[in-house]
Parts: structure tokens; C-alpha cells; sequence
């Protein structure tokens, strides 16, 4: 098993270091505390080259087509120590219904300043969404597993999935990737023990199906648990962070700032680690059989047979989307 790497610390000479931030809470400054003890560490963002060479490309591409998965999916930034501690230590996320349609349903504190804001800002901040996303009336997306329409257990025996909660008894290879994928990015975990978690079902389930649910929730969440956490051995949540205060209207700054270039691609070396895919007469083979098309639409057919009001509960509008 390889050892696990830790980016190195740089600094950059541009400027001198920051004062450390004071926060206007006692939780976020004792968050602050604990947080500044743990090393930043890598995570991965999707790689196109080794999906062309196992000629997946185009199915997982049409996978994440829907609701802006492949915007998460590429999200590449570099990771600035200051300004990810103190987001991260002073993040708060009001998941209460009532709360989610509120303009206050994300706080946090950069710069020494603190910002509010509503779910769908916080989504068009990150890039997810676009301006015109706002203007939709009536746009609900899902932010929990569908449980009136199929429950997270029966889904995942339909996956393949065994007792074991283990990607690896996912049949179809196009899954188990964008499992690895789902959790090794906004998932939050750096671990290699494969399992499937109720919370990655969920994410699993609006890719595969192409129900569109509300990324900016799952990101929010991601951060926020990046931050509250005790369980967190590293901190994995920087890049996320820079493309938040980038799309936010305020100046990023650089000056005297340690940061690090800690997004690697999920390539085949890392496919091959996970055995997802196999090297044989020189040539790469994804390990496994692959789901056909008419399965595909066999199994989605099922679903709208059973639950034809499935598209009405999901989602009222779609978000456009412009590249």
C-alpha cells in the first residue's frame, strides 16, 4: 500500500505573514485553534485522459451532464492556508426547511468580515449555477435521499451492492469509478476503504437516475463538516474554498499568503491502485463488465413505471446551465 502524502508547507516570500484572524464567537475561535494543527492535504478532480483510453469517456460524460456535476467535478484551485481556516472555522449552515429558502442560510467570516447568504447564492458563488438559475420560479431541488420513492437500501441492491457497503460489489466498473470519484472529492474523504455511505447513495443516485438535487447543499455541508468535524485528520476542503471567495464580489488576495497546489487528477495509476482497472498485454482494461445501454434504459423505465410521478417530486424546474 502506498504511503499516504501530505503536501509539504510553503510560504510564499511575496509579502509578510498575516496576523491570525479574531472571530466575534467563542466556538469559531476555538474551531480556529484546533484546525490550524492539521495539515492541508490533497484531493483529486475528474481526469478525462484515462476515461478516452478505457473508452468511458462519453457515458460518464453523460452521466454528469445533468444539474452540473461535471462543474463540481472540475473545480481546480489552488489552496490558501489563511483564508481556508478561517472560513472554515467560522462556517455555519442552517439545514432546517425552513431555513433553506431564507437569505441567511450560510454564514461565515473572511477578511474579518461577515457574510450571510442564501443557498442558491452560495450554488453561484461556487460556480455550480448560473445568474438565471435565480430567476426560475418555483426551482426545488432534492436535498435528501428520496426515500417516498425508493429507499436508500433498495437502491443500493440494484446497484449490485452487497452487506459489505463496499464499492467494490457495485457490478457495473462506470459506477464503482464515479463512487471513487463522489468520494474522494466533495464526499470528504481521503480513506481507500471503498464503502458506500447512506450520504453517497444519495449523490450516486442523482447521477445515475439524473435527478437533478441541489449541489449547492452538498456542498455547503461538505464545507461545513470539513470544518465542525473532530474526525478529520486533514484538511481537504482549501480548493473548494478559493472557488468560493472567487466567485464571490470581493478581491482574493495573494500577497503573503501561504498556499498550495493540492488538486490531482483521479488518473490511472490511482485506477489501478483501486483495481478498477487492469493492465494486460500493455493495454488498460476496466476490471468488470460493463452495464449495457439497453439495461440502462430497461432499469430507468422500471422506475418511471412504478413511480410515475417521480419527476414532479424531484424537481420542478431545471436550471439552465451555460458553459
Amino acid at each position: 500500500m502506498p504511503r499516504k502524502e501530505i503536501a509539504k508547507r510553503r510560504r510564499d516570500d511575496a509579502g509578510p505573514s498575516l496576523r491570525p484572524p479574531c472571530f466575534a464567537h467563542e466556538q469559531h475561535q476555538q474551531r480556529y485553534a484546533r484546525l490550524t494543527g492539521l495539515p492541508l492535504s490533497r484531493t483529486f478532480l475528474l481526469d478525462w485522459d484515462p476515461l478516452e483510453q478505457l473508452h468511458i469517456a462519453d457515458r460518464v460524460r453523460s452521466l454528469l451532464s445533468v444539474n452540473g456535476w461535471d462543474r463540481v467535478f472540475a473545480i481546480n484551485e489552488a489552496t490558501y492556508r489563511e483564508h481556508t481556516l478561517e472560513v472554515l472555522s467560522s462556517f455555519e449552515f442552517d439545514r432546517s426547511p425552513s431555513a433553506l429558502l431564507t437569505t441567511r442560510t450560510i454564514s461565515f467570516q473572511l477578511y474579518g468580515v461577515a457574510h450571510r447568504m442564501s443557498l442558491d447564492r452560495f450554488a453561484i458563488y461556487m460556480g455550480i449555477y448560473d445568474q438565471d438559475y435565480l430567476r426560475i420560479p418555483g426551482t426545488r431541488l432534492l436535498t435528501s435521499f428520496p426515500g417516498h420513492i425508493i429507499s436508500h437500501s433498495r437502491y443500493w441492491q440494484q446497484l449490485g451492492g452487497g452487506p459489505n457497503k463496499k464499492a467494490s460489489s457495485m457490478t457495473d466498473p462506470v459506477h464503482r469509478y464515479i463512487h471513487a470519484l463522489v468520494s474522494r472529492t466533495i464526499a470528504g474523504r481521503t480513506d481507500s476503504t471503498g464503502v458506500v455511505t447512506v450520504s453517497d447513495r444519495f449523490l450516486l443516485y442523482s447521477i445515475f437516475e439524473r435527478t437533478p438535487i441541489h449541489l449547492g447543499y452538498v456542498l455547503a455541508d461538505y464545507i461545513a463538516h470539513q470544518g465542525q468535524s473532530h474526525k478529520h485528520k486533514h484538511i481537504i476542503a482549501g480548493p473548494y474554498i478559493t472557488r468560493l471567495i472567487r466567485g464571490m464580489p470581493v478581491e482574493l488576495r495573494t500577497d503573503g499568503i501561504e498556499h498550495l497546489h493540492l488538486m490531482q487528477p483521479l488518473g490511472m495509476n490511482t485506477l489501478l491502485q483501486m483495481k478498477l482497472v487492469q493492465l494486460s498485454g500493455g493495454r488498460y482494461r476496466l476490471a468488470g463488465r460493463l452495464t449495457s445501454r439497453r439495461h440502462l434504459r430497461r432499469r430507468l423505465l422500471r422506475v418511471f413505471l412504478r413511480h410515475p410521478g417521480r419527476a414532479s417530486l424531484s424537481i420542478h424546474a431545471q436550471p439552465s446551465h451555460s458553459h
